[in-house]
């Protein structure tokens, strides 16, 4: 399957982060305030004009601290049927060029544990112990610097 991320609009990727991530009441409830920032971008693959796959960015402090531009990757969902495909590194590649683009900075993430390999494949080492989320289940802080 050839794949193609293309850049898309916010609201583009709330129904798939809501029906994956099952976070909010509705899709709307996805929207972060900063979604329409002029750094943050929205990424995704599509199969038929439908979103099958999407990742988030934008620029935020991590809750580590350090200095120097910082990155959150956030919202990253594809469709359970079509995992260990490729579309999530697709994605994550996409991400960790939007931010080489802006100058680079350190890029992090909560990343649920059974993602955990797909993050280290692109470079991020976890950080601390893993934590559990009310809503996203077990975590853990991954990182990594972005030239």
């Amino acid at each position: 399957m050839a794949l193609t991320v293309e850049a898309v609009a916010a609201d583009d990727t709330y129904e798939l982060r809501y029906r994956v991530l099952g976070r909010g009441r509705t899709p709307a409830d996805i929207a972060a305030a900063d979604d329409a920032e002029p750094d943050s971008a929205h990424f995704a693959v599509r199969i038929d004009g439908a979103v099958v796959a999407t990742g988030t960015v934008r620029r935020r402090r991590s809750p580590h601290g350090g200095a120097g531009a910082q990155w959150q990757v956030r919202g990253m969902a594809v469709e359970p049927e079509l995992r260990s495909r490729g579309l999530g590194s697709a994605i994550l590649a996409r991400i960790i060029g939007h931010v080489e683009e802006r100058g680079g900075g350190v890029t992090w993430c909560h990343v649920r544990i059974a993602a955990r390999s797909l993050y280290q494949r692109h470079g991020f080492v976890p950080e601390g112990e893993p934590f559990d989320d009310a809503v996203a289940g077990t975590q853990v802080f991954m990182s990594r610097p972005v030239p």
